[in-house]
């Protein structure tokens, strides 16, 4: 993340010096532009930074508050719990995994543990929202145990996740 945000600065700089011949109203809408473009970058590698951090440093006893702020403000959700009476669980199977792909929709309320190599306990997440754009390209929003903010991933994060996971019954 580090160098990402290297490599954004030097963007940065680099534009900034191009655009000192151009006139002062021009040179604000480049600004403007390119720090809307700037943003939007980094709200990206927070997502991902987010949903890493929260992997890797899950701890079923221990807090799971996160040091980072919400992406934006949405309505307030119950923390995620897990079911008292756990369900059964499988290893999802590849024909799961493509009727996930080509009916995404089945994916929404399905509860899954997505274990860390090495370890016996996992992190419960649910897959509570999806976008589509126009492009066919779809977003899934995810809940993690104890938070109550959701991050969005893409569909190929998704199933890379869905893959180290294992499905709770309904």
């Amino acid at each position: 993340m580090k160098i990402s945000l290297a490599a954004l600065e030097v963007m940065m700089y680099i534009m900034t010096w191009d655009i000192r011949a151009q006139p002062r109203d021009v040179q604000l809408q480049i600004m403007k532009r390119s720090a809307d473009m700037y943003i939007a970058s980094l709200i990206t590698l927070h997502k991902i930074s987010l949903l890493m951090c929260r992997a890797a440093s899950y701890k079923p006893n221990a807090s799971n508050e996160t040091p980072f702020l919400p992406l934006a403000q949405k309505p307030m959700r119950e923390p995620l719990k897990k079911p008292s009476n756990m369900p059964s669980e499988h290893d999802v199977t590849p024909a799961e995994l493509h009727s996930f792909a080509q009916d995404p929709f089945q994916l929404l309320g399905r509860q899954f543990i997505l274990h860390s190599h090495g370890d016996s306990t996992g992190l419960f997440y649910e897959v509570v929202g999806l976008r589509v754009s126009k492009e066919r390209t779809r977003w899934y929003e995810m809940q993690f145990e104890g938070d109550v903010e959701c991050i969005e991933v893409d569909s190929g994060e998704l199933t890379r996740m869905i893959e180290d996971s294992v499905l709770l019954e309904a």
